[in-house]
C-alpha cells in the first residue's frame, strides 16, 4: 500500500496531537502515584509498631479498593460518554 508524503505527515501529526492531549492525563497520574507512595511511607513509618503500621496499609488499600470500585461504577453509569 503506498503512502504519500503528505498522508505520512498527517498521520505523524495525529499520533503527535494524540500524545499532547495525553499528557496532562499521564503527569496527574504520575502525581497520583507519587502521593500515593508518599501516604503509604507515611502510615508505616509514623506507625508505632510492625501490626498497627500493617494495619494503616490495609486501610489505606481498602480506600483504594472503593475508589477503583466508584470509578469503574461511573464508567458504566447511564449518560456517562
Amino acid at each position: 500500500m503506498a503512502v504519500t508524503q503528505a498522508e505520512l505527515e498527517a498521520k505523524v501529526e495525529a499520533a503527535l496531537q494524540a500524545v499532547t492531549a495525553a499528557r496532562p492525563g499521564v503527569d496527574s497520574a504520575v502525581a497520583l502515584i507519587t502521593s500515593q507512595r508518599q501516604q503509604i511511607a507515611d502510615l508505616i513509618n509514623n506507625a508505632p509498631d510492625l501490626a498497627t503500621a500493617a494495619a494503616n496499609v490495609d486501610a489505606f488499600m481498602a480506600e483504594l479498593q472503593a475508589q477503583k470500585q466508584e470509578l469503574a461504577d461511573a464508567q458504566v453509569a447511564p449518560g456517562t460518554p
